[in-house]
């Protein structure tokens, strides 16, 4: 299978655009190998990774919209969906040692006696709650 990407490439006209040193030393070697490469195969990549990696840093850097992505990017919906898995594995890290729920610095501050809420039970939701109205 042909893993290149026929299309031409776009031109280099903002100031958020990867230099060709920045990619080739840089940033290329970070990204992992095209599906079409890998010995289970995939499909070839229909727009080409600098594209998308300077999709992201044009909004990251200009802190527009998605859908105000110029035309000359690949489509918004393409770049969002290589960003997106990106931003929900830096969620799934374990937290830091010192942002975790037993340092002091952290806690909830007990309501002081006679707030409405001081001595209440925890919600569990709407299980423990009796019904508005009686069925018939």
């Amino acid at each position: 299978m042909n893993a290149t990407i026929t299309a031409l490439p776009r031109r280099r006209r903002y100031p958020s655009d990867t230099t060709d040193t920045e990619w080739e030393e840089i940033l290329a070697p970070l990204l992992p190998a095209p599906a079409s490469t890998t010995p289970t195969g995939g499909h070839p990549e229909a727009h080409p990774r600098r594209e998308i990696v300077d999709a992201i840093r044009y909004v990251v850097d200009n802190g527009c919209k998605w859908r105000a992505l110029p035309s000359d990017f690949p489509p918004w919906k393409t770049v969002y969906a290589v960003l997106r898995p990106l931003g929900q594995e830096r969620r799934t890290r374990p937290r830091p040692r010192s942002a975790a729920p037993s340092d002091p610095r952290r806690r909830r501050p007990v309501p002081p006696p006679g707030h409405r809420h001081h001595g209440l039970p925890e919600r569990q939701g709407r299980r423990d709650r009796q019904p508005r109205y009686s069925r018939v």
